[in-house]
């Protein structure tokens, strides 16, 4: 089927549901998909909710903000990346939901809000498609869809960020400040191999901090990521660390990559791994989770992988209280060999580098759009 022919303008609408103005990743999936979708020539209407971090000074690129109506609009076929509690709100003749999980074991409530209002669902990685399926969604209904990254902005010529720090090798973590995340078993592997002579820093960017977030945190995010890093900083002898906390557009990310050495993602559970393919398209080495989603696109050929042992979820694991799901424990003495072998660098970090930027572009989000507009021509809502 010629998607050029069916989504050209008067012949399909397409319309998205959804958060916008927010620096979490998915929706960052969101807005990149809109603007491929439009770049595409697809007629398409948003409707804009307000949801987590969502900030209305957030920049969106023109073409994003041209296609926001102030009302819903019926449409041919209708996607969201929300909350499934949210599903009954859309208003479209095929509903697509958008979603990602981390442990073993999918809510109940969201397997239920899928089978009663989706017709289909969109999974970013291998991982994910197998929860979801085990979890009770009909095997027919779950596709998967890569998330991508855009090569315009991530790659090696971007101007590095001005880090506050006087040393030369830095290490770099982006990330929420949850549980799930392991920026506890960074900060422990990390002031363990190393000491404050050597010339290193350790770079940990978040985008709130849970303790001024809201008057009641949950449990599966940090009490207080400030004081938790604090902690580490305090310790006798301790390497560089700096941890920088706010909300910041799209466009500062890259700078981020551009200037550190190294990526980390130390992650007890991800879905998919977004920020370690922009690290791959950024051209630096990757220390990452063995267990987990981003496994369909990282190995031992484009990153160095953490050993790790199976553990049960409990209360890291949000909306579910499954005591069966599981996530993983990576095993700090591996991350501190490893990030040891990449500070002393050496010919394996790159050949790991420049088989990373490969497997990046085959993640662009031309790519992966027209995977969506495959995936809708053999869907029935055709």
């Amino acid at each position: 089927m010629n998607h050029e022919l069916l989504f050209s303008k008067g012949k399909l609408k397409i319309g998205y549901f959804g958060i916008l103005r927010s620096p979490v990743s998915w929706v960052k999936v969101a807005r990149e998909l809109c603007f491929a979708l439009i770049k595409l020539g697809v007629e398409l209407n948003i409707y804009e909710r307000k949801g987590f971090l969502y900030n209305p000074k957030f920049k969106l690129k023109k073409e994003l903000e041209e296609k926001i109506l102030p009302y819903q609009q019926p449409a041919d076929i209708v996607f969201t990346f929300e909350h499934p509690r949210n599903y009954h709100y859309l208003s479209g003749n095929f509903k697509i939901g958008l979603l990602v999980y981390e442990s073993t074991k999918v809510p109940k409530k969201w397997v239920e809000y899928v089978n009663e209002y989706l017709d289909l669902l969109l999974v970013p990685s291998t991982f994910c498609s197998r929860i979801f399926i085990e979890g009770g969604v009909n095997k027919e209904r779950v596709k998967i869809l890569p998330y991508g990254v855009d090569h315009n902005i991530f790659h090696s010529q971007v101007s590095p960020y001005p880090f506050k720090t006087k040393k030369h090798f830095k290490f770099l973590n982006i990330s929420l400040p949850h549980k799930r995340k392991g920026i506890d078993i960074l900060l422990e592997a990390y002031t363990r191999a190393f000491k404050k002579s050597h010339d290193v820093c350790l770079v940990i960017k978040t985008n709130y901090n849970p303790k001024e977030f809201r008057r009641k945190h949950f449990k599966w995010e940090y009490d207080d990521i400030e004081e938790l890093v604090r902690r580490y900083k305090n310790q006798i002898d301790a390497p560089e660390i700096l941890l920088i906390n706010k909300k910041e557009p799209d466009e500062i990310i890259p700078s981020y990559y551009k200037g550190v050495n190294c990526f980390v993602h130390c992650a007890r559970a991800e879905g998919f791994g977004m920020s370690i393919l922009e690290a791959f398209a950024s051209y630096i080495p990757v220390i990452a989770t063995g267990w987990g989603g981003h496994l369909d696109f990282c190995n031992e050929d484009n990153a160095f992988l953490l050993k790790y042992n199976l553990r049960k979820a409990n209360e890291i694991q949000y909306d579910n209280q499954d005591a069966q799901s599981y996530i993983c424990e990576p095993n700090v003495e591996d991350l501190m060999e490893k990030m040891s072998l990449v500070y002393n660098g050496g010919k394996e970090i790159t050949r790991r580098i420049e088989n990373a930027y490969s497997t990046s572009l085959n993640y662009s989000w031309e790519k992966i759009v027209l995977k969506l507009l495959e995936i809708l021509s053999k869907s029935k809502c055709l």
